[in-house]
């Protein structure tokens, strides 16, 4: 799963997002969320942004990062 969701980010156009995540849903049909938190629960808006800044800061990124971005490619 991890890997379809790197994939995501680092290839993102609509269509290759949308087959992605069928392809999750394939792989786990009864999961009914796409990001979950370490104890297995939905991540919640907030811990799915504050994820994303951190993910940033750990890539040394010279800027902050987050989820309402433009694709820079």
């Amino acid at each position: 799963m991890l890997l379809i969701v790197e994939a995501i980010f680092r290839y993102g156009s609509a269509s290759d997002e949308l087959r992605l995540l069928r392809a999750l849903r394939r792989e786990h049909p009864h999961a009914d969320f796409v990001f979950l938190s370490e104890r297995k629960a939905p991540l919640s808006v907030d811990g799915a942004q504050k994820l994303i800044e951190r993910l940033g800061v750990a890539a040394k990124l010279p800027f902050p990062i987050h989820a309402h971005m433009p694709p820079c490619c």
